[in-house]
């Protein structure tokens, strides 16, 4: 008979759970605030783990949205909430479909990655005005209308088009 001793740390069972989300603002419009929204860590394992939280967004656009608390303790058995907030978004702007994410970062005795989605539409109205009948949406700057000689002290008319391709009513 022989006999192998063994010798290591062991990995503590279970792992935190991150709500997947998405973190949804829904639609919003220019000049208005959100109510804060809450994403929940919960602790399933039976020790205490750690936690990291940033939001990343590729765009300098879309970098408009913040986590609170940005780090922490989740207690054995506890959970946590943590509050995403936006900021409010100033006229003129275009429509505008806001995507960034929650990178939660948590800690036993292995470190996991999760990420969850933030969303928020910015409806806004878009106009274009053109020349009656020579709106081209593909180039809408290229539209121009000739008055031709116009007597100083007349009036000259030409019709135009007012085309909203933004997401609201103007």
């Amino acid at each position: 008979t022989s006999s192998i001793r063994l010798t290591g740390q062991g990995v503590v069972a279970g792992s935190v759970f991150v709500d997947p989300g998405p973190v949804d603002f829904g639609d919003t419009t220019c000049g208005t605030t959100s109510p804060e929204l809450r994403t929940t860590l919960k602790n399933l394992s039976t020790s205490d783990a750690t936690f990291t939280a940033d939001i990343v967004a590729s765009a300098a656009r879309d970098r408009v949205f913040h986590v609170s608390p940005t780090s922490g303790v989740v207690p054995s058995g506890r959970t946590v909430e943590l509050t995403v907030t936006r900021e409010p978004i100033t006229g003129p702007a275009m429509p505008h479909n806001y995507a960034a994410s929650l990178q939660v970062v948590t800690r036993l005795d292995l470190e996991t990655r999760r990420s969850v989605p933030i969303r928020m539409n910015l409806r806004a109205p878009d106009l274009l005005v053109a020349v009656a009948d020579a709106l081209d949406l593909d180039h809408p700057l290229s539209s121009t209308g000739d008055f031709g000689f116009v007597a100083l002290g007349t009036t000259a008319r030409m019709p135009i088009t007012v085309f909203n391709s933004g997401n609201v009513a103007a």
